[in-house]
Order: C-alpha cells, then sequence, then structure tokens
C-alpha cells in the first residue's frame, strides 16, 4: 500500500495484541453529563483535597444532584495526537525529545495512546498503561514531505472518535499548527463533535506566522496573504476547540516553548476533579444548557466547561 511508503514515522515500540485489546472500556451510562474541572486558590495554587460535598453544580441556573464524583487520583487516558506534516518540519527532533518527556511525567497508571497524522491518520498504539510505555523504547518522529493537503479535521475527527468510548478521565494534547483541510471533516464539525463529548482538548498552536513572519522570496503577495489568513484561522479553530472542552490552548510561538507547556499540561492533567450528573430535565438532542461549578470553599476559582450540547442519547 502507498501509505507503507509515505508513512515516515517510526515508533520504536514493541506492542503486543494483548496490550491493544486493553483499550477502550464502552461507557454503559449515557444519560450523565460529565464535567471535569480544576480548583484553584488567589495564590494559583491547585486545591487538592475536595471532597464531592464540596461542589455544587447548576445548569440553566437549576442545582443538579451530583450522582458521581471523581477525585484527582483516579487514573487519565490520554491520547497524544501529532502533526508530523511537512509544515512542522522545522525541528521535529525536538518535538519528539518533548512529547517524551511528557510521557514521564505523566502518573505510571495514567493511560496513553499516540497518534500521528499528515495527510492519513496512523495510531501507533492504543490506550495502555504508561509505566508499560515507558518500558519501551523512546519515541521517534520523522516528517512526511509534503503531502498534497494535511488533514488536520479528519484527523481530529478520528481521534475524537477514538477516545469516545473510554471510561473515565480522559483528555486529547494535540500538537499542530492547524492548518490544513478535511475529506468527511471541517473545522465546524470538529467543533460540534468536541463540545458533544467528555474529552478535554489542549491544543498547541505552533504559530507559522512566528517562523515565517515576512513574506518569502519564492512567494506571490496572494499567497503571503493567504498564509496570514490560513494562520489567524487555525489560531481560533484550535483555540475554540481547547474552550469548548473546558481545556486549554497555547500558543506556541518557539520549540523552546514546548517543554514548559508539557509541563503546565501534566500538571493539571493529574489535578482534576470530575463531577458527573444526570439532568433534572431530559436535554432535547442539539439543545445548550449553561453549567455553573460552584465550591464551597473560600477565595478559589473553579475552571470548568461552561456549557453541555445534548445530543441523542443524553437526557
Amino acid at each position: 500500500m502507498v501509505k507503507l511508503t509515505q508513512i515516515l514515522i517510526t515508533l520504536l515500540l514493541c506492542l503486543s495484541s494483548q496490550l491493544q485489546a486493553q483499550d477502550e472500556t464502552l461507557r454503559v451510562d449515557s444519560s450523565l453529563v460529565s464535567v471535569p474541572c480544576l480548583v484553584i486558590d488567589r495564590g494559583g495554587r491547585y486545591v487538592t483535597d475536595l471532597k464531592k460535598e464540596d461542589f455544587e453544580i447548576f445548569e440553566d441556573g437549576v442545582k443538579q444532584e451530583i450522582r458521581h464524583f471523581r477525585p484527582m487520583e483516579e487514573r487519565i487516558s490520554v491520547l497524544l495526537l501529532l502533526d508530523v506534516s511537512g509544515s512542522m518540519g522545522f525541528d521535529i527532533n525536538l518535538v519528539a525529545d518533548s512529547a517524551n518527556r511528557f510521557i514521564k511525567k505523566l502518573r505510571p497508571t495514567d493511560r496513553l495512546s499516540v497518534a500521528a497524522f499528515s495527510d492519513y491518520y496512523d495510531q501507533m498504539f492504543g490506550f495502555m498503561p504508561v509505566e508499560e510505555v515507558l518500558g519501551k523504547k523512546r519515541l521517534r518522529l520523522l516528517v512526511n514531505g509534503r503531502p498534497p493537503q494535511t488533514m488536520v479535521y479528519d484527523a481530529v475527527e478520528t481521534a475524537l472518535k477514538r477516545i469516545a468510548p473510554v471510561n473515565g478521565r480522559k483528555a486529547i494534547v494535540m500538537l499542530s499548527d492547524g492548518i490544513g483541510t478535511g475529506y468527511s471533516a471541517s473545522a465546524k464539525s470538529n467543533l460540534r463533535d468536541a463540545e458533544e463529548q467528555e474529552a478535554l482538548i489542549y491544543s498547541f498552536n505552533f504559530d507559522s506566522n512566528a517562523y515565517y513572519p515576512v513574506r518569502l522570496k519564492t512567494e506571490s503577495e496572494q499567497r503571503f496573504r493567504e498564509r496570514n489568513k490560513n494562520a489567524e484561522f487555525a489560531k481560533g479553530y484550535m483555540n475554540s476547540l481547547a474552550t469548548k472542552t473546558g481545556g486549554r490552548y497555547f500558543n506556541i510561538k518557539q520549540i523552546e516553548d514546548l517543554d514548559s507547556v508539557f509541563d503546565q499540561v501534566a500538571n493539571e492533567l493529574g489535578r482534576q476533579y470530575t463531577l458527573m450528573y444526570e439532568p433534572a430535565i431530559e436535554g432535547r438532542a442539539g439543545e445548550r444548557r449553561k453549567i455553573t461549578v460552584k465550591v464551597n470553599v473560600p477565595n478559589v476559582a473553579v475552571r470548568s466547561r461552561n456549557e453541555v450540547v445534548f445530543r441523542k442519547g443524553n437526557k
């Protein structure tokens, strides 16, 4: 298959079919709304010792019963999604090194899946315990030349489908310049799908304009304007992926910033609570309701997604 000659990605991990089978546990109760949240005090420190009774959750101003509470000690499943298209080739080795350091910062019992994309989506391995990933060889990445188009929207669509059936706390950590297209998906459908599921999205937007801030000698004026327009659209797209899911957006202007961003994300992933409630009033497919999370502790702030969008199967 042509893919075998195009894929210039090598993951030096020996994975058994048994480990791949550990992958996804289906969610049984689709009527529950899951709300991940962080609690931070005035000094910017995470508040880590809260219990279910410390929280209140409101939907359109109406208090809801918290049916389940997941403390931060519970493991999290992370899907690391890496753009390896030609536009990311400025220093893919440093990206791989940072990704390896990020993996080491996750807890041994957390679960990890890694996928890469350019004009295809390649799942390197399904969800497996981080301690088993660390027992294998390091991640290596090579850029896939310059494919005709980067299928960024299809990649996000596939990642959302892969993580949807995973039970428990979960997040997608995506590294890309955000510029591309899709065969079966679009920016609009990605944003709709993202806000209708439970995974947080942490988007690392590699700022193309930071690397090529002026018009190149080989570029026409029209192409220069188009490049800037595409870069600005990509920023808005990746920012929306994060904000609609309660995650975070990072604009990466130089590759040296990547380690500190990975540190922040690894730190946050291990300090999130998850509240689950069943809406007192059944929601119609496509209906939106505002979510407010309050903590009965003084001088703290809560960060969470602020809206629920009902889909078929939700109540």
